[in-house]
C-alpha cells in the first residue's frame, strides 16, 4: 500500500501542479486580452489625435506660405512707396532757385512761370532721388 499511496501523492501533486499551471495560463491570458484591449484602444486614441494633428500641420503649413506671401507683397510694397518729403524739397528748391530768374528780367508772368517749372524740375529730381 505504501507504493500505491506514493504514486496516489504524486498524482495528486501533479494534478494540483497542472491546476496551478492551469491558472498561471488562465492569468496570463487574461493579461494578455487586457494588453490586447488597450492596445486596441491606444491605437484608436491615436487615429483620432492624428486627425488633430494634420489639422494643426495644415494650418500652420498655410501659416508660413501666407507670411511668406505678406513678405514677397511686402516687398513690392516697398518698390512702388515713396516720400514726399524729397519731392515737396525738391519743389520747393526749384520754385526758390527759378523764380527769382524770370523776375530779373522784369516780367511778372515770366517769373511766375519759371518758378512754376522750376518747381516741378525739382519735383521731378526729387522723385528721381528717391527712386
Amino acid at each position: 500500500m505504501d507504493q500505491q499511496q506514493e504514486t496516489q501523492t504524486q498524482v495528486q501533486t501533479e494534478v494540483i501542479k497542472d491546476n496551478v499551471d492551469c491558472e498561471e495560463m488562465i492569468r496570463l491570458l487574461e493579461d494578455f486580452y487586457d494588453i490586447n484591449q488597450i492596445q486596441r484602444s491606444l491605437s484608436m486614441i491615436i487615429v483620432k489625435q492624428r486627425k488633430k494633428v494634420n489639422t494643426i500641420q495644415n494650418t500652420m503649413s498655410d501659416s508660413t506660405l501666407s507670411i511668406e506671401n505678406g513678405f514677397e507683397d511686402l516687398k513690392i510694397a516697398k518698390q512702388y512707396a515713396f516720400r514726399y518729403t524729397p519731392i515737396i524739397l525738391g519743389s520747393a528748391l526749384g520754385l526758390t532757385f527759378m523764380g527769382p530768374v524770370g523776375l530779373m528780367f522784369g516780367f511778372k508772368t515770366a517769373g511766375l512761370i519759371t518758378g512754376l517749372s522750376g518747381g516741378m524740375i525739382g519735383g521731378w529730381f526729387g522723385y528721381k532721388i528717391q527712386k
